[in-house]
């Protein structure tokens, strides 16, 4: 087992937030592996900021602002994804996270190569991609939206159908006593 950093953009850590997304494709040979049993953390884009600056903030819920706190107790990282206020600073790249401030652990249940167009609509959906419409595959959409995030490397595009990783996992806050 071991434990290995992820990205997600926004919109899917939202995804992942709201037990939408429980799969991914990670390109074969892109210095991505894992087996089944490893925990991976979720890296976001995030800020750092003082431990004080938002120590009193609630939300409208009355619940704090979704943050973790450094190892020193001295600064909190805050996450770009659902932020509603002011910007805390300068927003970081999630490449730039420290493993300390990932508020997201998955476990994987699953992985497996598999060619990219191998994606059924069912698995397009556990991906966090919705339809264009109800009755429609959400096969184009998830399409669109690899192209968007890897077409641009060598190979990687749709059209190409690379190899590429099934990675099907779930939240650790989410696991359920078999």
């Amino acid at each position: 087992m071991a434990e290995r950093p992820i990205l997600f953009q926004g919109p899917l850590v939202a995804a992942v937030l709201r037990g939408e997304k429980t799969v991914t494709r990670r390109l074969y040979g892109r210095r991505f592996r894992c087996d089944a049993g490893d925990r991976l953390y979720v890296r976001e884009t995030h800020a750092i900021v003082p431990a004080t600056a938002y120590r009193a903030s609630r939300e409208e819920d009355g619940s704090q602002v979704p943050h973790r706190v450094s190892p020193d107790g001295l600064e909190w990282a805050v996450y770009r994804e659902g932020w509603t206020r002011c910007k805390p600073g300068r927003w970081r790249p999630s490449i730039h996270m420290p493993r300390w401030a990932s508020r997201i652990s998955l476990y994987v249940v699953d992985a497996r190569l598999e060619h990219l167009q191998e994606l059924t609509h069912a698995d397009a959906l556990r991906e966090g991609v919705q339809p264009d419409r109800p009755g429609w595959s959400a096969v184009p959409p998830f399409a669109r939206l690899w192209d968007k995030i890897n077409g641009h490397r060598d190979g990687a595009s749709w059209a190409e159908n690379p190899l590429v990783w099934r990675v099907e996992f779930y939240r650790e806050t989410e696991r359920q006593d078999a």
